[in-house]
């Protein structure tokens, strides 16, 4: 069975979220929607995220000795660092 046989995923206009009046909505440049991906029963299992190279280096992380990276929520926002440290 192939991965993206059981999966599905809504349009971006029923995943795209407003940002509030004190969010930021960083560079829209790089700016991009990502869908939330669904079961066959049409629940919720996530999304998935591409954060260039670029945008990895602006954040604090040099993708040229970087393998991986851990990425988690924390106080309500989303965390990213090199995998088993805690930033460069």
């Amino acid at each position: 069975m192939q991965k993206n046989d059981t999966r599905t995923h809504k349009s971006t206009a029923e995943t795209e979220r407003e940002t509030t009046d004190d969010e930021s909505l960083g560079n829209p440049a790089s700016r991009r929607t990502a869908s939330i991906n669904t079961d066959g029963s049409g629940d919720p299992i996530g999304v998935a995220l591409w954060v260039n190279a670029d945008e990895l280096t602006d954040i604090g992380i040099n993708p040229a000795v970087t393998d991986a990276v851990d990425v988690w929520i924390e106080d309500g926002g989303l965390r990213v660092s090199p995998a088993g440290g805690d930033g460069e």
